[in-house]
């Protein structure tokens, strides 16, 4: 069979050399990597896996049988999480049990079901139809906790505490008061004087506040909810680094 290039995957990326016109068509494909690069370095995900399978049916690439097993597997998981996200789009409501002091309404419980299916949502309904709701019923998934609420300023931080404390009572919550660490949940002197308590379920704090927690909060958190999401526009900002911490 006739190849028109080589591809390789290296440290979570694929590295693609070809073709004059081939390397033309998978920069079309992919407008986000370099079009100065003799080498198309383009990282690894489920999806590209699933975009170079189309493209290498047409135009085969030369791949080890490493690579190419790699490719296969993540262009089947794709295709199943798209099938996914369809079935739960299709019904229209969920079955799951939440364990919620009020019910989600069935639009909510897709949209908990959709960022639970796809480990990242943007949920953008019209103001006032519960998207807390929704970010609440997902906190009461499995292994969605301990999760992360970041807000504008002002009220809004203990609004949050509000809404979890009528829908799920159960969760343990703090507000940041302040934008330096100090020790979180109800923490009291134990016997020999040791700090004892039980941590948060969840954890709310304003945007800017965060950006002194960065350290102190980063890698602690299985789900993180964004409210007024566009806060975060600029990628390099002190407050977008800080919430991707």
């Amino acid at each position: 069979m006739k190849t028109f290039g080589s591809i390789q995957h290296k440290k979570g990326a694929w590295h693609i050399v070809a073709e004059p016109h081939v390397m033309v068509r998978l920069k079309r494909v992919f407008p986000r990597v370099s079009q100065r690069l003799a080498t198309l370095i383009i990282t690894d995900t489920d999806e590209v896996c699933r975009d170079l399978v189309w493209v290498m049916d047409r135009f085969p690439l030369s791949a080890s049988r490493r690579t190419r097993e790699r490719l296969r597997m993540g262009a089947k998981e794709h295709a199943a999480h798209g099938e996914r996200i369809h079935q739960i789009l299709l019904a229209g409501t969920s079955d799951r049990q939440l364990g919620l002091a009020l019910p989600l309404r069935d639009y909510q419980k897709v949209g908990a079901e959709l960022a639970y299916a796809t480990k990242g949502l943007l949920l953008a309904d019209d103001m006032g139809v519960g998207k807390s709701a929704t970010a609440i019923g997902l906190m009461t998934m499995p292994g969605a906790l301990p999760a992360l609420v970041a807000t504008p300023a002002g009220i809004i931080p203990w609004q949050w505490q509000k809404e979890i404390n009528r829908f799920a009572p159960a969760l343990r919550t703090h507000v940041i008061k302040k934008g330096t660490p100090y020790e979180l949940g109800a923490v009291k002197r134990g016997p020999g004087g040791t700090l004892v308590g039980e941590q948060p379920d969840v954890v709310i704090s304003t945007y800017y506040r965060l950006r002194g927690w960065r350290d102190h909060l980063a890698g602690k958190f299985r789900t993180a909810i964004g409210d007024e999401i566009q806060k975060l526009i600029n990628p390099k900002s002190e407050i977008s680094r800080a919430f991707d911490h």
